[in-house]
Formats: C-alpha cells, structure tokens, sequence
C-alpha cells in the first residue's frame, strides 16, 4: 500500500527550502513542491524556486532559477541538494 505525506507537508517543506536553504530572499519564491518518491517513512521533496522582476511598465516577470530536493522524516527536514542559477550545493 502506497504512502502519502502528512497534512501540511507541502507548506511545511516550501516554508523550510525557503527560511532555511534560502535564508529569505526578497525577490525569490518556492513553488511547486512535489513528492519525488517514498523510501520506508521518508518522503523526497523537490520544489521549483522562481525569481520575480519588474519591468519598466510594473508588468511583474517570473523567470524560473532551479530547484531544491529536501527530505521529510517524521516531522524533520532536511536540505539534500540545490541547484540554482550558476550554483550546485548539496550536503
């Protein structure tokens, strides 16, 4: 039988990738955040992380810059591996 994630994970792991991994930004935001796969009582997250511009008309522009992989154990998570613009960092 397949598992899901808790209630709440979804927010909880764009919240962390984004206080955490990012160290809060201002023009940077988390979307998206999927469930890759589950091992045992694990649940492996990837989330897409887009950069918000303005143009001289006020038009707002997404431009997406990569994404973050995040593990969820029980309650926990933890950073796995990012890849932005120009940047690969993993733990």
């Amino acid at each position: 039988m397949a598992l899901a994630p808790r209630s709440g994970s979804r927010e909880k792991s764009a919240v962390f990738v984004y206080d955490k991994v990012l160290k809060k930004p201002e023009n940077i935001k988390v979307i998206q955040p999927q469930v890759l796969c589950s091992l045992g009582n694990s649940f492996f997250w990837s989330l897409k992380i887009i950069r918000i511009g303005q143009l001289k008309a006020g038009i707002t522009k997404r431009h997406e810059i990569g994404f973050v992989i995040v593990e969820e154990k029980g309650e926990k998570f933890k950073f796995l591996y990012k890849k932005l613009e120009g940047e690969i960092e993993s733990s």
